[in-house]
């Protein structure tokens, strides 16, 4: 967030955090990013969704994960997602068509992600959160998600 704040791109950025997050705390005062950064403690589930309604786009800086349900239920919602190609993430986004990827510890990346998606028209960014969601659909909806652990639980029980 410091590389795109030194770029003088206008942002807000927060963060939903549990637990005690003293270094995020500290590392946005270091970098002179408080007016940028807010820190928010942790949500119940359907606050969460309610507050990704609010925002532009989700980030996922990750450098490990799966599939990371935030995602999925921010494409759910709507919400664009730029993510790191952490793991299973690239089977979920799709660069430049159903949101934004760049390699995982990689803040210059990062940073030309967010200022990609900043660049984005409106019609463009609705047009990512439409793909987004539609390719969600017959992957990760609860039919299948259900199918697959019945045939999972089948298949380990013999």
């Amino acid at each position: 967030m410091k590389i795109v704040a030194d770029k003088a791109v206008d942002f807000k950025y927060t963060i939903v955090a549990g637990g005690n997050p003293e270094e995020y705390v500290f590392l946005k005062h270091d970098m002179k990013l408080d007016d940028k950064v807010e820190i928010l403690s942790s949500k119940p589930f359907e606050e969460v969704l309610r507050v990704m309604t609010e925002y532009d786009v989700l980030l996922l800086p990750s450098v490990v994960e799966g599939i990371a349900n935030v995602a999925i239920e921010a494409m759910a919602v709507g919400l664009p997602v730029i993510s790191s190609d952490a793991s299973g993430m690239k089977e979920l986004v799709t660069d430049g068509e159903t949101g934004f990827v760049f390699p995982a510890r990689n803040a210059e990346s990062l940073a030309a992600s967010i200022i990609q998606f900043n660049d984005t028209t409106a019609l463009q960014r609705e047009a990512i959160a439409r793909r987004a969601k539609q390719s969600l659909k017959g992957k990760f909806d609860f039919e299948t998600f259900s199918k697959g652990f019945d045939s999972f639980y089948k298949e380990i029980a013999g």
